[in-house]
């Protein structure tokens, strides 16, 4: 029984590597084609020196924490004016205005004249 197991391993084993040899592996060479264009990249020496007077993160940390604080308060302030300027009486005053403004708008417009140009 053991030869048997021995005979059928080995029988896999030797189909396993026949079918492995005869995959074909494509070329992986991914840089053939850059090659060309590493002379096109700049140098090392012709890039800019770092600024020195860049400010610690303790300032940075600082300064964004006020922005976040000021973009709050903003925020805060657009919602209660956006709260107060939609009350129903605005809107409707609002509405009886703009429609009298189309109208004088359409009075005005000469396309829509009946009178005949003679």
């Amino acid at each position: 029984m053991i030869q048997f197991f021995k005979i059928i391993t080995l029988c896999l084993i030797l189909l396993f590597t026949n079918g492995c040899t005869s995959v074909r592996v494509p070329n992986l060479d991914f840089f053939d084609n850059k090659k060309e264009d590493l002379g096109k990249y700049p140098k090392l020496s012709d890039l800019p020196n770092l600024p020195e007077n860049l400010r610690p993160a303790k300032k940075w940390d600082a300064q964004v924490k006020k922005i976040i604080n000021d973009r709050k308060i903003v925020n805060n302030n657009i919602k209660e004016i956006k709260e107060e300027q939609t009350a129903t009486d605005n809107i409707l005053d609002e509405i009886v205005i703009l429609k009298s403004l189309v109208s004088s708008y359409k009075s005005d417009d000469p396309s829509d004249s009946t009178i005949n140009n003679e």
